[in-house]
This record gives C-alpha cells, sequence and structure tokens, in this order.
C-alpha cells in the first residue's frame, strides 16, 4: 500500500480538531484499509477462528480501529495527537513515507490488542488455552514464540527453522499428538511434544501458529463456541467511589458510542435513526448497571422499553448487535478494573 496523498492533512486535522464529517470518513477509510490488510495477512488463523463466530475480515478491521478514534474527556483524538507529538520530524516536514510507517505501526499495533480482546469476547476458552500457552513459553527453555506472514508461530530454539520448506501439516501434528492422548494431557507435556516432532524431522518448516494448536487443544477438550444468552449479571462495582463511578460510566457509554459509530453507522449497517436508537438502549443498560440495584431486566426488555419491540423484531434486527456490544461495555468494565482505572 502506497502511502495516501491526504494522510497527513487528515492527521493533522484530526488532531486539531478541526476535521469534518466527510474527511475524518475518509481517514477511518484509510485506517481500515492497513487494518484488514494487517488482519488477512499477518493474523489469518485468527481470522479464521473468528470467523466461525460469524465476524468478517472487513468485521474485525472495523473493530480493530474503533480504538484508533477513541476520544478524551475533552473530545479530542488522543491517540492521534500523540502520533504526531512523538514523530521524529515536525509533521509538516517529515516525509511522506515516514509519516504512514508510524502511523501504519500504530494501527497495527492498536489492531493487534483489540484483535486478542475481540477473540477473548468471543471465545473465552480458546483465549483461556492460548494465555496458558504464552505463559508456559515464557520460561521454556525449548520453544518460543516467535511471528512471520502466519502471526504467531511456536519455534524450537537454536534450531534450523527450515523456513525454506512447506508448512508443517496440522493433520500429522494432530495425529502425533492425538496418538498418545497427548491433547489431553497438561500444557508443558503437550508443548514439550510439540517440540519434539518439530525438531526430530527435516521435511517441513519447524515451526506451527500458535492459533492451530489452541483449535487443536480446544477440540480436543470437546469444547464448543459458547452461545449468547440474554441473561446478565450483576457487575461488581463495589469499592469504588461517586467520582469513580460517574468516570467510568461516562467511559463507558462513550467507547460504545464509538463503536456503534464505527461498526455500524460507517458500514451502513444501520442508518442515522437506527445507531441513535441502539445509542439509547445500550446507554440504558449501562446505567442500570452503573444503578447498583439488582439487575433483573433482560436485553430485550432494555431494548422493548426504548423502542417498543416485538420480540421477532428483537431477534432478528437487534439482539446480536445489542449482546456483542454488552460484551464490549464488560470487557471495558473489566480492565479498567483490573488496572484500578
Amino acid at each position: 500500500m502506497h502511502p495516501p496523498k491526504d494522510l497527513r492533512e487528515l492527521l493533522v486535522k484530526a488532531a486539531n480538531g478541526s476535521i469534518r464529517e466527510q474527511e475524518l470518513a475518509r481517514l477511518i477509510q484509510i485506517c481500515r484499509v492497513v487494518s484488514e490488510t494487517y488482519v488477512l495477512h499477518y493474523r489469518s488463523s485468527l481470522l479464521a477462528l473468528l470467523s466461525f463466530h460469524g465476524m468478517t475480515q472487513s468485521d474485525l478491521a472495523y473493530d480493530c480501529i474503533a480504538e484508533m478514534f477513541a476520544r478524551d474527556e475533552a473530545g479530542q483524538f488522543y491517540r492521534l495527537q500523540r502520533l504526531l507529538s512523538k514523530l521524529s520530524e515536525p509533521s509538516d516536514t517529515i516525509d511522506d513515507l515516514s509519516l504512514f510507517l508510524a502511523f501504519r505501526t500504530l494501527v497495527t499495533k492498536v489492531a493487534n490488542a483489540q484483535l486478542s480482546r475481540t477473540y477473548a469476547q468471543c471465545d473465552p476458552t480458546g483465549a483461556k488455552i492460548m494465555r496458558n500457552i504464552r505463559d508456559h513459553l515464557k520460561c521454556s527453555r525449548a520453544l518460543m514464540l516467535v511471528e512471520d506472514f502466519r502471526g504467531k508461530v511456536l519455534r524450537p530454539r537454536e534450531c534450523d527453522p527450515l523456513d525454506h520448506l512447506q508448512a508443517f501439516p496440522l493433520e500429522l501434528l494432530e495425529m502425533e499428538l492425538s496418538e498418545n492422548g497427548l491433547l489431553l494431557q497438561p500444557t508443558p507435556h503437550i508443548l514439550k511434544e510439540v517440540d519434539r516432532l518439530l525438531r526430530e524431522q527435516d521435511q517441513f518448516r519447524r515451526s506451527i501458529p500458535l492459533f492451530d494448536l489452541v483449535r487443536l487443544i480446544r477440540e480436543t477438550y470437546g469444547h464448543k463456541a459458547p452461545t449468547s444468552r440474554d441473561a446478565e449479571y450483576q457487575i461488581d462495582l463495589e469499592g469504588l467511589d461517586e467520582d469513580e463511578l460517574r468516570s467510568l460510566h461516562q467511559r463507558v457509554v462513550q467507547s460504545l458510542n464509538e463503536k456503534i459509530l464505527v461498526t455500524y453507522y460507517l458500514k451502513k449497517k444501520l442508518n442515522d435513526v437506527e445507531a441513535r436508537q441502539l445509542s439509547a438502549i445500550m446507554t440504558k443498560i449501562v446505567s442500570d448497571w452503573f444503578a447498583g440495584d439488582a439487575i433483573t431486566d433482560s436485553y430485550y426488555q432494555h431494548a422493548q422499553s426504548v423502542l417498543l419491540l416485538s420480540k421477532e423484531e428483537y431477534e432478528s434486527h437487534w439482539r446480536q448487535r445489542i449482546e456483542y456490544l454488552a460484551k464490549v461495555a464488560k470487557e471495558i468494565i473489566a480492565n479498567d478494573l483490573e488496572n484500578g482505572l
């Protein structure tokens, strides 16, 4: 992808708050192309996993860039402001290629973090298996985690990776690990066998994609993709004072509105009226979470109180979007509480 000629002007305008809606849409389009290219070429294994949950390459790309356009309390695009402030030269003198490379680095960094969160939301079981593998690899003297055109891959240390050969067949890996019931063993045993299999052969590359191993383990345990339900749970906000609750509440609602704008409205999945209706529903849901009372209403009841929907209308047009955004909101709350706000 060549550096867009209008990138400099769009970034400067976004950073100083003078960007118009049409120009913002153009900047979002550039972000989408960069993000989608990254997802396609460097996260293809993850794309295959998430497609099981109905997410397309384009959906993932838009989800990934939503964070790029998050605003601070003053309504500023703080990530873009920070990008320009950290350039090696002023934004009006830096060459087009260097500016684009800095921009692309930020987009892919944000995209990578969002992909991990999206995967954790869609497949918590697979995400748990992946974290377990990564944790063990941190102290492994045999295997290491590197990145190539396939994304994250496991590779033996101090060993020729044989990257000029064809990929290690997933079928062979599955057969070898399944034969002795190793996929049911603790993670260290599985990784030890993976290391042995890769080292003791010279017909294929000595590496396997991380997501392929996760999928094998997950399928062996018989886990299925979690089905979404309308039920809610009481979010534990104990210990937060009034100012902290208000700040967190505003941050969650603002993040959801940005997600609705980028994921649904700008992609023309919802018109202006529907986007505002979805925003009103999510605002009511989140506000009830922060009210402090026990939550008894289902998402459908929240939606019905705003739009007077029938159950059929809710199921066909709103349920998936509302449940997805509710997961996003819970993830934001969990991350903020974990990081001490």
